[in-house]
């Protein structure tokens, strides 16, 4: 059994892949080191950083917090007005 998440997953299904080589004598079809060498070269397509401008950054930090102080204001003033 083959198991691992994220980037363990990656080399994990690697390792999976089946043997169709009947010259070799071993059920898969790829080592560690291979697996291995394959998510360093392909990490950087593999795992995108996502970048966010600070103006738009700003804007969801002015948004989320006027939203949350409204919701917190109606929630406060239900629950305590008679």
């Amino acid at each position: 059994m083959i198991a691992g998440s994220e980037t363990g997953a990656i080399i994990a299904a690697s390792l999976a892949v089946k043997n169709k080589d009947p010259k070799i004598d071993r059920k898969n079809a790829h080592w560690a080191d291979k697996s291995l060498k394959f998510f360093k070269d392909y990490s950087d397509e593999l795992y995108r950083d996502a970048f966010m401008s600070g103006a738009v950054r700003f804007f969801f930090t002015i948004f989320f917090t006027v939203l949350g102080g409204y919701l917190g204001f109606k929630l406060i003033d239900y629950f305590t007005t008679i």
